[in-house]
């Protein structure tokens, strides 16, 4: 929270910023030097002595700005910033210079005093001390050790870049092809196409899902099996599987019922006998064979 009022408060310095710089050209512009009174130059100096600060507090304010990774939208860079700067000082210089000799011209010779103004543009201009800093290390740099990322544009040391002498001076070409791009807007990319990439596969989960989707009458078949499944195990929980009787000679099934009865009589002589049917399970084999199964069921 404290974060976001910083920001706010730093965007909002700067547009205040902006603002007074778009006052001062107004009023530069708004002066004519051959028509303006002395007043008008007294309060033209006194704003341009005023005014001589903001650039600095622009440079401030942006290096800042570019620290806390704020965006800066509508708002001008510092390099606008300062050349609009130094435009409009060296328009109020060079009247506040001519402010006497403008005077003294008649409009007759309006031509001559537009080329004398022209003719006398080269002023003297102070130089900025621009804080600019690294924002890998945070030390200042200088203009000729430092290069600028071509994603966020913040400056960064040649030497914290980690590029190689050679490729240092294939970007400081004017007509270079290449970009630079920071080690943070670098992971930025990677981050972005890793969540590109994860949400590709939960896409292409939830349209499988949505294929495998049970539709109403399959559900309901289903259900239909899975009963008729349960009642057919309940129905089968009670058969008994007897090894190794000895095969009768013909097929009646009185023989092995009897002998079922009789072992049933020793393992459970509470279970009810007289429901009990006798099949053997397999096919009939010789009487030396006598290792057939028989399977008892309705015991109840």
């Amino acid at each position: 929270m404290a974060k976001s009022k910083d920001t706010k408060l730093l965007i909002t310095k700067l547009q205040f910023l902006v603002n007074k710089l778009d006052r001062f050209r107004n009023m530069i512009n708004s002066i004519d030097p051959e028509i303006c009174s002395e007043l008008e130059f007294q309060s033209l100096e006194v704003r341009l002595d005023q005014n001589k600060s903001i650039a600095n507090e622009y440079t401030e304010l942006s290096a800042q700005a570019s620290s806390f990774s704020i965006t800066l939208e509508n708002l001008p860079s510092y390099e606008e910033f300062e050349e609009e700067y130094f435009q409009l000082i060296a328009k109020a210089s060079l009247i506040l210079k001519n402010k006497d000799r403008c005077n003294s011209q008649s409009p007759s010779n309006s031509l001559n005093s537009s080329e004398t103004l022209q003719s006398n543009c080269n002023v003297k201009l102070p130089m900025l001390n621009i804080p600019t800093k690294c924002s890998v290390c945070k030390l200042e740099l200088h203009v000729e050790k430092k290069l600028k990322c071509d994603e966020c544009g913040n400056p960064i040391h040649t030497t914290c870049s980690g590029l190689i002498r050679a490729e240092v001076q294939c970007l400081n070409l004017k007509d270079r092809r290449i970009k630079y791009v920071c080690e943070l807007c670098n992971c930025n990319k990677v981050h972005v196409s890793d969540l590109i990439k994860i949400i590709t596969e939960f896409k292409n989960e939830i349209t499988a899902l949505k294929k495998q989707s049970i539709s109403p009458l399959s559900e309901a078949t289903f259900r239909e099996d899975l009963i008729s499944e349960l009642n057919e195990r309940n129905v089968r929980a009670r058969n008994v599987i007897v090894y190794g009787l000895n095969e009768p000679d013909d097929a009646n099934t009185s023989t092995d019922i009897a002998q079922v009865k009789a072992i049933m009589d020793k393992i459970a002589p509470e279970v009810a006998k007289e429901n009990i049917k006798v099949f053997r399970i397999g096919r009939r084999k010789n009487l030396e064979e006598s290792n057939e199964r028989v399977e008892a069921t309705e015991l109840s």
